[in-house]
């Protein structure tokens, strides 16, 4: 397990991108806000961000779980052949958060 300050630099980056991503979107939409707003928003969404994440983690881990259930070489036989579906899960899965900061809709939904 890592130590508390990694957690915290982790949980300070991911709010910090969130910001970003929301800044961007308000300088792409053309309102005007303050850089303070985009940042109390990725703070309030961040319980959001963190249920994708696991959420996303679990959808990828199942593709690949059966894999264990073996041994030897053929365990590494079929852990590569379900990592492209897991991948393609994963790639897919990646476009939640932006729409979970830009809608403010939840983990399921995005």
């Amino acid at each position: 397990m890592r130590d508390p300050l990694w957690w915290a630099a982790s949980l300070i980056v991911t709010v910090l991108g969130s910001a970003i991503l929301l800044r961007q979107h308000t300088i792409a939409t053309g309102r005007p806000t303050a850089t303070s707003v985009d940042l109390a928003t990725a703070v309030r969404r961040l319980p959001g961000v963190l249920a994708l994440l696991i959420l996303s983690g679990l959808a990828v881990a199942v593709w690949v779980l059966p894999a264990f259930a073996l041994h030897g070489s053929m365990r590494y036989l079929l852990l590569l052949l379900l990592l492209a579906p897991a991948s393609c899960v994963a790639i897919a899965l990646s476009c939640g958060w932006p729409v979970l900061l830009v809608t403010g809709k939840g983990a399921l939904a995005a």
